[in-house]
């Protein structure tokens, strides 16, 4: 069997070839979408260090666009216009009553298929995003009210280890994947060292909060290692973590799709910068490797916007609505 070999990547991939079929590197020839295509990229993104949720995302995706191509189907640009107008008719179908369109989502798909095309040197069968306006508001938010709910029904229920989650994440920004690097030697230094994403950051604790665990590991007779722990003694994932708070929310009044490690990290990231104004170094602490990135972050709630919209619309209201009285 003919093969290909890509050195764009960090050892080089030897890409199997059917017939004459060949990954030809934009030189017009036929290609097939197969799982091998999938898995040399795949590979090719563990190689360079990234996170296994990032790939368990990007799996996701190409899976599905080979469930839609088909396997061994050649590759074209009238079928990646197929595949994105796909993306869009399912968003419209699974679409609630009032609720947009998520031209993010569909986006973050097309992204996803068109990086991999790129990395086998096929950015001609690349094909455009969607254009959408951008929301300045976040919505679904956590209120501090809302984490307060939480951390309560917690304790109340003695799931006394999700509520320290909570209020860990809550405080820290810390994500849910490196909470295992919480650990009791940990309260004793400046920060939380953890290692995501391929790269290393020290993650600050506030004072209160190192207190507050170091009274948790007390009473539950943690004397080294990771501090949430399973029964078995081994860390917490982010799947348990995620299960136990769709639980919870389950049990109070707060809604259950907005009940989410990230979303909790976010709600830090909004304080934070209500507090300090300083997004760079919100930035670093969240470990972003872009600006931007952390803006999407401290986007005020839709909440906190139509506040805005009511006090900027209350002089002009005031005027006129004497003729509707």
């Amino acid at each position: 069997m003919p093969t290909t070999v890509f050195n764009n990547c960090a050892m080089p991939v030897v890409f199997p070839c059917y017939g004459d079929c060949m990954m030809s590197c934009g030189s017009g020839k036929e290609e097939l979408c197969n799982e091998d295509m999938i898995r040399i990229y795949l590979e090719h993104l563990e190689a360079n260090g990234k996170s296994p949720n990032t790939i368990s995302k990007y799996k996701r995706d190409l899976m599905q666009f080979l469930d839609f191509a088909g396997n061994e189907t050649e590759l074209n640009i009238g079928l990646m216009n197929r595949f994105k107008n796909h993306l869009l008719k399912r968003s419209q179908d699974k679409r609630k009553p009032g609720k947009p369109i998520s031209y993010s989502s569909i986006n973050s798909q097309i992204t996803t298929v068109n990086s991999m095309l790129n990395f086998f040197r096929r950015k001609d069968l690349s094909v455009k995003l969607f254009s959408f306006q951008k929301k300045t508001y976040l919505e679904n938010q956590l209120s501090a009210d809302q984490i307060d709910t939480l951390i309560k029904a917690a304790e109340e229920m003695g799931k006394h280890r999700l509520a320290m989650i909570i209020l860990t994440i809550a405080s820290s920004g810390i994500r849910v994947s490196e909470l295992s690097a919480i650990t009791v030697e940990s309260l004793s230094s400046r920060g939380v060292q953890v290692v995501n994403k391929g790269k290393s950051r020290s993650v600050l604790l506030p004072i209160e909060l190192k207190e507050i665990l170091t009274k948790y590991c007390s009473d539950n007779k943690i004397v080294s290692g990771p501090i949430f722990i399973t029964r078995k003694g081994n860390p917490v994932d982010r799947s348990n973590v995620w299960k136990e708070m769709k639980a919870l929310a389950a049990k109070t009044s707060v809604p259950k799709e907005i009940v989410f490690p990230h979303n909790i990290r976010h709600y830090f990231a909004r304080n934070y910068y209500v507090i300090e104004k300083d997004i760079a170094g919100l930035s670093t602490l969240l470990g972003h490797n872009s600006l931007n990135t952390t803006k999407i972050y401290v986007n005020e709630s839709s909440e906190e916007a139509q506040k805005k919209v009511n006090h900027a619309g209350e002089a002009i209201f005031r005027a006129f609505y004497k003729y509707f009285l």
